[in-house]
């Protein structure tokens, strides 16, 4: 017999030391909130039934996030100011439900629909280094080693604007998603490849993810991050 069942963008935050938590224990860790929360959540059949989460792009370990998107399906109808209620009375601190909505009709999955991010990087001297990495008048390229292959990426290819905050710190856009993404630590990495010297505060970095970018869903979705990214020069 056909099950109902109803999809929600999620929007939510990541602090502290739960960004060293890795992406499949997050999952736990918003798998076990809901079952506790009491939400309907829709689960998988077969032998190991899973409840449907999908998260837009999934966060490395010791990265923040302002606004990250998960789509959970449910099998009954619910207020999306309800589920951010019920759900943040039961997430640890360092998770936030940011806000729901019902989710906009798609039909490719939602990680097939992002498209960039926005990243803020903090650290001593950092700002002020990529800066310099910048006005480079060579190409700068970085080895990013993937299931035993390594490839060299032209760093600026990938990256589409950015702004130098002040000396500490930068923010940027980024090509990201399941085509090409290129990670944060591939930036530092270029960094302290530069600047030496930098190599510890590279090491000991706030990453922050500001954002994402999904094509062909409502531009507020992304929030402050389409505002960096619209603005940058």
């Amino acid at each position: 017999m056909p099950v109902d069942k109803f999809s929600y963008l999620l929007t939510f935050a990541r602090t502290g030391p739960l960004a060293w938590l890795g992406h499949l224990d997050i999952m736990v860790v918003f798998e076990r909130s809901m079952r506790r929360a009491g939400l309907p959540l829709l689960w998988s059949q077969g032998y190991n039934p899973r409840p449907s989460l999908v998260f837009a792009l999934p966060l490395g370990v010791g990265v923040e996030c302002r606004r990250d998107l998960l789509e959970i399906e449910t099998t009954e109808a619910l207020c999306p100011q309800d589920i951010v209620e019920r759900l943040n009375a039961k997430l640890p601190r360092g998770l936030s439900l940011v806000e729901a909505r019902v989710s906009p009709d798609h039909r490719k999955s939602l990680m097939a629909l992002v498209q960039a991010a926005a990243y803020r990087i903090e650290g001593p001297g950092l700002g002020q280094a990529f800066d310099q990495l910048t006005a480079s008048p060579d190409p700068v390229t970085v080895v990013r080693e993937h299931k035993g292959r390594t490839r060299s990426l032209d760093l600026f290819s990938y990256i589409q604007q950015w702004q130098v905050q002040d000396a500490d710190s930068f923010v940027y856009c980024c090509m990201a998603g399941s085509a090409d993404n290129l990670r944060p630590d591939l930036v530092l990495k270029a960094i302290a490849e530069f600047r030496p010297d930098l190599a510890t505060a590279c090491g000991g970095a706030r990453i922050i993810r500001e954002g994402l970018y999904l094509m062909g869903l409502p531009s507020d979705l992304a929030g402050p991050m389409l505002d960096l990214y619209n603005n940058l020069d």
